[in-house]
């Protein structure tokens, strides 16, 4: 049995959402400095993408009818 502590979901994203992260990605990684986060740029950046990332998946999570089992 897997680690659960290991084990990597991926999440629902569009073809735009997953370029627009693995570009935030490669941004961050390409950064010089020590600590990219202790640049306000970066951390406007990240907070957009969260932005733009969020209402998208919490529209989808509504959107989803929940099951509902019989109880006997």
């Amino acid at each position: 049995m897997k680690n659960r502590s290991t084990v990597r979901k991926a999440f629902p994203a569009s073809a735009a959402e997953r370029a627009s992260i693995r570009a935030l990605k490669h941004w961050l990684l390409a950064a010089p400095g020590e600590s990219p986060l202790q640049d306000q740029i970066v951390r406007l950046r990240i907070a957009d993408a969260i932005a733009r990332f969020a209402p998208g998946k919490l529209a989808r999570k509504a959107a989803k009818p929940k099951r509902r089992t019989a109880k006997a």
